[in-house]
């Protein structure tokens, strides 16, 4: 394996990670005969075009070739194998004339050159910049300086990366990625990144007023625009309301977001609501949205959380039988909630209740 090497296209679209390069149409029906037979050749250096150039939009029945919509690219990818040297550069002023225009640059992890390839009119261009201090974005803000766009988008693609990975540690990052971004063009998804971010450093009043941000930005050309979006923006910001004990707004938020249709499986709103009712000693209706979960989920973990919070609820109604149960169904399902109920308020009665009979030490010890 080689080093890792970043593709960012720019024209005719933004892409990021890889380049996708449309084959002219006159073309569409000899460039994959021509394009195997090149690959194929008993030339050990040319890793590249085998692991990294493809015509995805095709199929092959022994020898003949049968297209499967009316158009053909070629696909460059990020990735770490060897060829993103001679070998790329071979094939692209191979097939050059046969390619629509594009402009696509590419990074490696180690090294200070950015690496631009360009096809225009049928003829391909290469040259190597040096990277100053900085990164891609701050390239494209000298090299093209009035596409605002595009220095947006990169940004953009920059702060996005941070979701999936963001945690108590590292929140202030995806943050700055986002602010940064943002001084450009407004966008819904940002302030929802900068939200999760708010919320993995604990910071719920923050993270409320950024999901909120979110949803009015979503919202901002259709008012009554209620998609699944919508529903994850909604999601969001009553699991921050119930942070902040205010039960009442969570409810109200969660039934918006379960009013979206369709919800793709998805009962979180449900438990969301489910959580408030129970703080609210509304325990029959918070049990009814849990047995909801446990009905119709089919996601292990929305069915672990939905047995843990009965669990809380049979404790704060002193049935500690039925929460002993549902607790350790929940434990099976998911290990993380052993950590959870060691801290968790709502479980200490059912945890001193039962300390003497040591029927809890298996797993809270």
């Amino acid at each position: 394996m080689g080093n890792m090497h970043f593709v960012t296209q720019v024209k005719l679209q933004f892409h990021k990670p890889g380049a996708v390069i449309k084959v002219k149409s006159a073309f569409e029906k000899t460039i994959h005969e021509e394009f195997t037979h090149y690959k194929n050749k008993d030339n050990t250096s040319l890793q590249f075009p085998i692991s990294h150039v493809n015509c995805p939009n095709i199929n092959e029945s022994g020898s003949k070739f049968i297209p499967t919509s009316n158009e053909i690219y070629f696909v460059v990818a990020s990735g770490s194998k060897y060829g993103f040297g001679d070998e790329l550069n071979n094939v692209l002023h191979r097939f050059s004339h046969q390619l629509e225009d594009t402009l696509f640059f590419i990074e490696d992890e180690y090294d200070c050159y950015i690496k631009r390839y360009e096809i225009k009119n049928g003829k391909f261009h290469y040259e190597t910049v040096v990277k100053e201090n900085g990164d891609l974005a701050d390239y494209f803000t000298e090299a093209f300086p009035d596409d605002k766009q595009l220095h947006f988008n990169l940004l953009r693609y920059y702060a996005l990366e941070w979701q999936g990975i963001i945690s108590s540690i590292n929140f202030q990052e995806p943050i700055k990625a986002a602010n940064r971004a943002l001084k450009l063009a407004d966008d819904w998804l940002l302030h929802y990144l900068k939200g999760t971010a708010y919320e993995a450093g604990r910071n719920s009043e923050k993270a409320l007023s950024q999901f909120k941000r979110a949803l009015n930005v979503k919202r901002k050309e259709n008012p009554k625009l209620n998609d699944s979006d919508c529903r994850i923006i909604y999601h969001a910001i009553s699991v921050c309301l119930n942070k902040i004990n205010q039960f009442e707004q969570a409810i109200s938020i969660a039934e918006k977001a379960m009013a979206i249709i369709p919800s793709w499986g998805d009962y979180t709103p449900t438990e969301s609501k489910g959580y408030a009712l129970m703080q609210l000693k509304r325990y029959e209706e918070a049990i009814e949205c849990f047995d909801e979960i446990l009905k119709h989920s089919l996601k292990r973990r929305d069915i672990a959380y939905a047995l843990y919070n009965k669990a809380c609820v049979f404790t704060f109604l002193k049935q500690y039988d039925e929460a002993v149960a549902l607790l350790y169904a929940s434990f099976h399902m998911e290990k993380e909630l052993v950590n959870e109920a060691r801290h968790d308020e709502a479980l200490f009665p059912l945890i001193n209740e039962l300390q003497d009979k040591n029927i809890l030490t298996t797993y809270l010890r």
